[in-house]
């Protein structure tokens, strides 16, 4: 055939390199687009099957919680009702104390398959109104279980404060048990979750609430408690239960078809419910299994996906644990069902799928090639084994693939596709699928139990102690027989308790007196206890000193901490006090400032000379400094809800610096700034960071006052951008603080100051503030001496920003006469003066009634300024007559006030909505507000 052979080879590595170039692209198409198609159906059936599986346990929970509702209205009514006659004979029928102290069904009611049996520990002494609402329990137990045992495990009432119970188990589930005669007489019912869940402090809401998972001994399974409190008016009355057995829970939640997906149930607080990896775990915690305590980075990841978001369901790829995830949310529980599938098998899926593209295409290349050699077999048959050679070198796997020549061989591509496909492949390998097993968890139950009996012989040796000693003190009988009584109490206490001794030796058969005393607990805290006893010694049955001892420690703490509490209420009344004088002093100072300010400005306005401008300029200055500082005390001493808005940290360190400029100055006290230029804006409640900064400054001021000169204080601000927050820094030359007392600074109501000299809330108030603010405060002692407080508060956006742009001129004011309403003469002609330059007709009243008089007398206003607080009839009263005489004239009124920090006068402003001009004022306000209601702009506010 006139073909050469070097022709032939290269139209042969031609056809091979194109065919296989596009056998590599389709497989590299197909599987992309495969992954993607396989993503994304991943992520519907997650989310479908999470969804449904929520919708699914939602309404098993939301049908609990309808019953719980039908049983808590039953109680209600029943209770309300006179009690039945007989309710403690009855109940004295149904309950007997057994051999080991606790309350059970009697013989006559014992068969648990038939009724409801109840469990009363065996501290617990039934009175007249425990008794009857167990008799209620029984009854509404009786009429409900059969309700209740159709779908779960039990059915149960417990009293809120005593460790009881009474209900129904049914017998299928919970595998025929008889919990109450299984049950401890001694069991630490009241430690249980589900025992306290629903009280007032765990569940103010009195809502029907799920608790954690629990190991409960009798059943030998782990439960799922659901309790609604029932309340009497304020009265906690009783809580009703049910469970859910976690084996038929997790069994019906891990009902899926996706293969190798897995299924989590948890608790927002991070607690486990189900988890197939941690079943062991959740089956021996005794307060529950918490992810955080797994160190487990896909639980962790779903904790943190499921709190961050507030839209679920929600779904998506987590790439940090390389898992595709899908999350819904049970309001019924508050549990978080997540679903998680690793992406590797979503990446495998699509890569076996391509790998079908791929093994097609070199089928057909071979068969081309297979072809070509049949007719070319002698030209080209040394070439085409060698590309046949090379081609099975592709199909076994092995890569790099040997180069058959040419710059467009087209192995190069398949060598890098094998290439990246093994470097998966080790990735994935490499990946630790380890993972670490929990630490075994140290588990102590505190008993609680009656009074500690002991027996003593002649020589003061204990010969007996009851087993409550375990419960009260961690430590068995056994460490105390033996040994002497002198030797277990406090040696403070020791004489006291030999003096009792002593006497009770002398007097045979006489009780012993009242007697308090400490013996060490096992922790090594002393415990307080009450004893007293009788001298038996001459009884052959006992042979001692019987002692009843009875532990008091929370007692006497109690009335330590009444005490504590009674002048920590003593301090707040004293601040609330200092900060209405505060306010009042200020709001006092407002008129006197208003007509300074005014009558400077005009001064300074109309003044013909330079000297009288600048004089006038001086007072002007001083009088808007004290209007500074008023209007500072005023919003420190308002109680308003924090609003944050746009704030330069550099302008409140300046304001807070200025108004105590006098008492630094005449302290001796030299203030350093260094405030760094162009710092960002905050999202801050201002009045609030005056108030830290002013406690930061007021505390070193006072640290400096018996140190002896030069005493100096640094003020330093900066921004940290790595961080994104800024940091102010308080320094001084002072003592610095004690080592020993440093970590109690910011505790309220600590103060090392003497009495009259501070209150120990400043710096906890100011930490408050900071950490509200999303910051942080802390206080260091540098070697060199002095203290150190640093702020640091993040940059955040912020709704409204503050503005140096000067206001808008005013619009051109009309002539139209105004009425002047104030019981000062002196602000009455302030206003009088500024409002006369502009040609107005002006008219003067003294009090409300004078007004209404002006304005029946004299017709319309363009304008009306009121004062709020005045005798006879103040600014509201007045505001509402002219209402109701003269509508169209109330959009004329423009109150004028320095009583801003009254919530019945911010009540009557907002509902008024109209202009307000607050003292001390400007000229320049008060003709811009005249010219906005001449203009029809009235009711602005």
């Amino acid at each position: 055939m006139g073909i050469s052979t070097s022709l032939t080879r290269a139209t042969l590595y031609r056809i091979a390199a194109g065919v296989t170039a596009i056998i590599a692209l389709s497989t590299a198409v197909t599987y992309h687009l495969l992954y993607r198609e396989i993503e994304q159906s991943a992520l519907a059936r997650l989310t479908d099957y999470g969804v449904q599986r929520a919708r699914y346990h939602e309404s098993h929970f939301a049908f609990l919680k309808g019953l719980h509702e039908v049983v808590r209205r039953d109680f209600v009514e029943r209770y309300s009702a006179p009690p039945s006659p007989d309710f403690e004979h009855r109940f004295d029928e149904l309950m007997s104390r057994y051999p080991d102290g606790a309350m059970r069904n009697s013989e006559k009611f014992s068969d648990v398959e038939r009724y409801s049996t109840g469990w009363i520990h065996r501290r617990v002494q039934p009175d007249t109104e425990f008794k009857r609402r167990w008799m209620l329990f029984f009854d509404l137990s009786e009429k409900y279980k059969g309700t209740f045992t159709s779908q779960f495990a039990n059915f149960y009432f417990m009293h809120p404060s005593q460790p009881s119970d009474m209900g129904y188990d049914d017998p299928e589930r919970s595998g025929h048990v008889r919990w109450a005669y299984d049950t401890p007489a001694d069991y630490a019912l009241d430690q249980r979750e589900y025992f306290y869940l629903a009280d007032a402090a765990h569940n103010p809401e009195r809502k029907t609430v799920w608790g954690g998972t629990y190991y409960e001994p009798a059943y030998k399974k782990i439960l799922v408690p659901g309790v609604t409190p029932v309340y009497v008016g304020d009265e906690h009355i009783a809580n009703i239960g049910t469970d859910e057995i976690l084996d038929e829970l997790e069994a019906s939640i891990r009902q899926s078809d996706i293969a190798g997906a897995t299924h989590t149930v948890f608790r927002g607080d991070g607690r486990l419910i189900i988890d197939p990896s941690y079943m062991v775990q959740i089956s021996e915690s005794f307060e529950g299994f918490n992810i955080r305590d797994a160190q487990d980075p896909r639980l962790n990841a779903l904790l943190r996906l499921a709190t961050e978001s507030a839209e679920l369901p929600r779904s998506g790829l987590a790439p940090e644990i390389d898992e595709y995830y899908a999350i819904s949310r049970l309001p019924s529980t508050g549990w978080y069902f997540a679903s998680t599938l690793p992406g590797a098998l979503v990446r495998a899926q699509a890569f076996r799928s391509a790998q079908w593209v791929f093994w097609s295409g070199i089928s057909s290349l071979a068969f081309l090639l297979l072809i070509l050699t049949a007719i070319l077999r002698r030209q080209i048959a040394q070439p085409l084994n060698r590309l046949l050679a090379a081609t099975r070198s592709v199909a076994s796997g092995q890569a790099p693939v040997a180069n058959l020549g040419g710059r467009e061989n087209p192995r190069n591509e398949i060598g890098q596709l094998a290439n990246a496909f093994n470097h998966m492949v080790a990735k994935v390998s490499e990946r630790d699928i380890a993972v670490r097993r929990e630490k075994e968890r140290f588990r102590a139950l505190i008993e609680h139990a009656a009074d500690i009996i002991s027996v003593v012989d002649a020589e003061g040796i204990i010969r007996y102690v009851s087993p409550s000693v375990a419960a009260v003190l961690n430590l068995p009988p056994a460490h105390y027989v033996g040994r002497s009584i002198f030797e277990i109490v406090h040696p403070e206490d020791a004489a006291g308790v030999e003096h009792a001794y002593r006497a009770a030796i002398e007097n045979p058969g006489a009780p012993i007196e009242r007697l308090e005393y400490r013996v060490r607990h096992a922790n090594g805290e002393w415990r307080v206890f009450e004893a007293t006893g009788t001298n038996q010694l001459d009884n052959p049955s006992v042979e001692g000193i019987v002692v009843n001892a009875r532990d008091i420690t929370e007692a006497v703490k109690a009335e330590a901490e009444i005490a504590r509490q009674r002048d920590t209420l003593y301090q707040r009344e004293k601040l609330a006090a200092m900060g209405s004088l505060l306010a009042g002093v200020a709001h006092e100072l407002n008129n006197p400032l208003s007509i300074v300010v005014g009558r400077a400005i005009m001064l300074e306005e109309e003044a013909g000379n330079e000297t009288t401008v600048a004089a006038a300029g001086k007072i002007r200055a001083a009088a808007e400094r004290c209007a500074r500082i008023v209007k500072t005390f005023l919003a420190m001493a308002r109680q308003h809800t924090p609003q944050h808005t746009a704030v330069r940290l550099n302008r409140v360190i300046e304001d807070s610096l200025e108004i105590l400029s006098y008492s630094l100055r005449t302290g001796g006290v030299e203030v350093v700034t260094d405030l760094a230029k162009d710092l960002p804006e905050i999202a801050a409640d201002a009045d609030q960071l005056h108030q830290v900064f002013i406690n930061l400054l007021i505390n070193a001021q006072q640290a400096l006052a018996d140190q002896p000169e030069p005493r100096r204080l640094w003020i330093r601000s900066g921004h940290d951008p790595a961080a994104n927050a800024l940091w102010v820094e308080v320094a001084d030359n002072g003592p610095g603080i004690p080592e020993a007392i440093r970590s109690r600074i910011f505790d309220p109501y600590f103060t090392t100051k003497p009495v009259g000299s501070g209150t120990g809330v400043g710096l906890a108030v100011s930490l408050g503030i900071v950490e509200a603010h999303g910051g942080s405060l802390s206080a260091t002692c540098p070697p060199a001496g002095g203290a150190v407080f640093t702020v640091r508060l993040p940059v955040q956006a912020a709704d409204t920003v503050e503005a140096d742009t000067a206001a808008p001129e005013p619009p051109e004011s009309g002539r139209g006469r105004i009425l002047i309403v104030d019981d000062e003469p002196e602000v009455s002609a302030l206003l009088a003066d500024i409002l006369a330059s502009d040609r107005h007709g002006i008219d003067v009243a003294a009090s409300g009634r004078e007004a209404l008089r002006l304005l029946g007398n004299n017709g319309g206003y363009a304008a009306i300024l009121s004062d709020l607080r005045m005798p006879e009839m103040d600014g509201p009263a007045l505001y509402r007559e002219i209402e109701r005489r003269w509508p169209e004239l109330a959009r004329k009124v423009i109150f004028v006030t320095g009583d801003s920090l009254s919530p019945n006068v911010q009540v009557f402003l907002d509902a008024a909505r109209c202009p307000v001009i607050e003292k001390p004022f400007v000229p320049k306000d008060v003709r811009q507000k005249v010219a906005q209601v001449e203009n029809g702009g009235g009711t602005i506010r």
